[in-house]
């Protein structure tokens, strides 16, 4: 999937939402819109305050971070920024890629012919004993030919983290490198320029800090500079920070995950893994840091299911259709005779009609062997090289790297807790997944509460009584929602007597995601970037141990080299320690852990990484449970172990997943594709319409239950319904329990009595135990009622009496002598 623009997204979203607007009217999920608003640069002027065009998102002290991520979508939409949607399709290898946030890294501000960029500065940190050199390249814009002159000034050292986005006068900048002509640049040309500055004329007072860096290009028509930072450090006189990484391991938004093809679905996992891929990317560039992965358990492979290769089963005394042989054998449900196998080889359809001897019944047509095509259900396709491989890695990078458990398929816990949804299955949502410890940490790993936005108060509790008695966090907040504003606070957090609280640094978790960026000087730029927002941090407090956590977004999609350097930067920061997220959990439950807040105002409710909205609203929640429900009874009527229930409920809890934020249509596509994927299955199991002429008083009706699916069902319910106002058949008022070998099909022989002539329709469903229908629809039985068929044959038997006893009088009457014996004598035979 291409990655969209976030204007895009949001184009995207209004179409979803205007799409469900006649589904139920008043009912809305509410986000903070994202609102569109490019900001202005400035000309350079001497005497107007240089202007850095970064909206303030530091969420410091002095500083307006916006609901709902509004500067930040606005910045980057402003930049031509495209941000991976969602774990989307990777960028192009090698293909120059436009940070996230790009109002935090350098960018050129003045004259529009002239573009500077950053290409290296070496130290990253000043030293009273280091000359820094600094390597910029100019770019030409213009028509004509320009020869630039390029010098570097800072300003004086910044006291806080709003200072960083402030204005800078250039008036109050000072020269600190000689002045370097660059060569003539041609039109749409560009040229390198090496600039150094001694480090004598760094010399400060102070013993660290930070200072403004511009580097200035100079022309007869203009000028243009770039401003970044430049830490120093003389003295050590602080007590370093500990700073924590976590990054996510979710899924990638790919709506072939959702759809009835096994192999697809296999194959779409294949890509998400394999070298190149988003999740190959973040773990080359994490490898060899100490960083925290919070893991998706769906990544690890199915649940349950028979190992590669398994084929349906067989239940003793039924035959396939396939079989060579014909074989049938009964068994007694409720009284009904119950014939499986191949039995029958009329079409399905079919009228047939018996005699009249006593009890009869006329012939259901039975098939030979199921006519829908079989549904693969049993076996679960190998598993890919590429799925091998990634489990075997992230499991040798969990001995070294800690491993926290999110639920499965990264539930989006922030829509579900919204007032406007009522999802009643969050516990089960919510439920430890023990692949990720029998996988990856058996004997550590903590299960994780990551929202992709801030939380109320009564969203906390609610959400601390979803995970049960005995959880204790960590609760994932962003840090300006958790804390009073003014300064940064600790990461480490705790709600009073609840859950633990990790809370993270909006600003520096956005610098983590730039890593995503590879043009325009990204590397050095945001190096210099972090390295500034640190130290100020450091000198808030600079003398207390504090701890901080920058965390990556779902959609993190970085290089790894720029990764890589980012996080061995942080390691050798002099001002910085490396720490796990497991010491911050022990520091969080500490009784001396700062407390966490929490507002009830969605206005103070932090979206770090804005995504877009989520596509959940009470009417898709509630199609999702009973979709949920529907699979859990279509296992109840399968062997145990098999494993297409528990695929088709991922796919089911999937749509419920935090990825789908911002892509409204495409979450529509794949519910479709999943509510298509379980009727297929529901619909394994049906019965087969006929048309029967019923020439008794009593008899049994012949039912047909076919089964479609590649393994055995049992317990299968058959119910009989009659239809119109005057029921002319007298059927069972309990189900008929079933068992159906894989493939195969069931007569059922059900006891009626006829109560009048005319036609008459049974209605005939099949469900599992606990009433779910199975099958498309109801079967139609047509059945024509002859009750007086005995009748009539007792009045043909009376008549032929009636005949016979004619005949034979009038047989009598005709042999009787004419002439009498005294007569006889007299006749003279002579």
């Amino acid at each position: 999937m291409t990655p969209q623009p976030r204007a895009a997204r949001t184009v995207a979203e209004g179409v979803g939402g205007a799409r469900r607007r006649g589904r139920r009217a008043g009912v809305t999920l509410t986000l903070a819109a994202i609102v569109a608003a490019a900001p202005a640069g400035c000309a350079w002027d001497a005497n107007v305050p240089v202007q850095t065009g970064a909206t303030a998102l530091t969420g410091s002290a002095g500083t307006t971070t916006p609901s709902g991520g509004a500067g930040a979508a606005t910045n980057a939409g402003a930049a031509g920024a495209t941000t991976p949607a969602g774990g989307a399709s990777s960028p192009t290898s090698g293909a120059d890629q436009t940070a996230p946030y790009p109002e935090l890294l350098p960018r050129t501000i003045g004259d529009a012919a002239l573009e500077v960029s950053l290409t290296r500065l070496s130290p990253s940190i000043a030293t009273p004993d280091a000359a820094v050199s600094i390597d910029v390249t100019i770019a030409n814009r213009g028509l004509t030919a320009a020869k630039p002159a390029v010098t570097a000034r800072v300003g004086e050292p910044l006291s806080s983290r709003a200072d960083l986005d402030a204005p800078l006068d250039v008036a109050g900048t000072t020269v600190v490198s000689d002045s370097v002509p660059a060569p003539d640049i041609a039109p749409q040309g560009s040229a390198s320029v090496r600039l150094t500055i001694p480090a004598q004329r760094l010399a400060s007072a102070a013993a660290y800090g930070v200072r403004p860096l511009l580097v200035r290009a100079e022309t007869a028509g203009g000028s243009a500079a770039i401003r970044t930072y430049l830490p120093f450090e003389q003295r050590k006189e602080y007590e370093p920070l500990s700073l924590a990484v976590a990054v996510p391991l979710t899924q990638d938004l790919d709506p072939a995950r959702s759809g009835a093809d096994p192999a697809a679905a296999e194959r779409a996992w294949a890509r998400s893994t394999a070298a190149g891929s988003r999740l190959d990317r973040i773990l080359t560039g994490t490898a060899g840091a100490a960083v925290t992965y919070a893991v998706d358990p769906s990544l690890l492979g199915p649940v349950v299911g028979p190992g590669p290769g398994a084929g349906p089963t067989s239940s003793s005394g039924t035959t396939s259709p396939a079989s060579a042989t014909t074989s049938s054998s009964s068994t007694r449900a409720n009284d009904a005779t119950i014939t499986t196998g191949s039995t029958g080889t009329n079409a399905p359809g079919s009228t047939g009609s018996t005699g009249s001897t006593g009890s009869t019944t006329g012939a259901t047509a039975t098939p030979s062997a199921p006519t829908s095509p079989v549904v693969t259900v049993g076996a679960t396709p190998p598993p890919s090289p590429a799925r091998a491989a990634f489990a075997k890695r992230l499991a040798d990078l969990a001995k070294t790297h800690p491993i926290w458990d999110l639920p499965s398929e990264d539930p989006d816990v922030a829509a579900l807790l919204s007032d406007d949804i009522s999802a009643d299955d969050l516990p089960g949502l919510l439920a430890g997944d023990a692949r990720v410890r029998a996988a990856l940490a058996p004997a550590s790993g903590h299960r994780v509460a990551w929202p992709v936005v801030g939380l109320s108060a009564d969203q906390v509790r609610r959400l601390t009584t979803a995970y049960g008695q005995g959880w204790s966090g960590p609760i994932v907040l962003p840090l300006t929602g958790s804390q009073q504003p003014g300064w940064t606070g600790d990461a480490a957090r705790r709600f009073g007597d609840g859950p633990t609280v990790l809370a993270y640094d909006e600003t520096l978790s956005r610098l983590l995601a730039d890593t995503a960026g590879t043009a325009g000087g990204v590397g050095p730029g945001l190096t210099q970037r972090f390295l500034a927002e640190t130290m100020t941090i450091l000198q808030e407090f600079p003398g207390r141990p504090r701890r901080l956590l920058a965390v990556a977004p779902r959609d993190f999609d970085p290089d790894p080299t720029t990764l890589a350097a980012l996080l061995r930067t942080a390691e050798s920061t002099p001002w910085l320690r490396t720490a796990s997220t497991d010491s911050l959990l022990a520091e969080a439950q500490a009784p001396t852990a700062p407390a966490a807040i929490a507002t009830d105002d969605p206005a103070g409710r932090p979206e770090p990484f804005p995504s877009g909205s989520s596509p959940l609203d009470r009417d898709r929640v509630d199609d999702i449970e009973a979709d949920l429900q529907r699979v859990a009874a279509f296992a109840a009527i399968l062997p145990s172990g098999s494993a297409t229930p528990a695929t088709a409920r991922s796919a089911g809890i999937g749509l419920l997943s935090a990825r789908w934020r911002g892509h409204g249509i495409a979450w529509d596509d794949a519910h479709h594709a999943v509510q298509s994927r379980i009727d297929t299955l529901l619909n394994g199991v049906s019965v087969v319409d006929s048309q029967v002429n019923f020439f008794a008083e009593s008899g049994t009706l012949q039912v047909t239950v076919l089964n479609t699916l590649d393994v055995d069902v049992r317990d299968v319910q058959l119910h009989l319904i009659a239809q119109g106002r005057t029921a002319r058949l007298r059927l069972p008022s309990t189900p008929y329990v079933l068992n159906i070998a894989a493939r195969s099909r069931a007569t059922v022989k059900v006891p009626v009595e006829a109560i009048a002539a005319g036609p008459a329709v049974v209605s005939a469903q099949v469900s599992s135990p606990d009433g779910t229908r199975l099958g498309a629809q109801d079967a139609t039985l047509a059945v024509e009622v002859q009750p007086n068929t005995g009748r009539l044959v007792v009045g043909i038997g009376g008549a032929a009496a009636v005949v016979f006893l004619v005949g034979l009088f009038r047989t009598i009457r005709r042999n009787r002598p004419r002439v009498t014996a005294e007569d006889l004598k007299e006749i003279d035979l002579e």
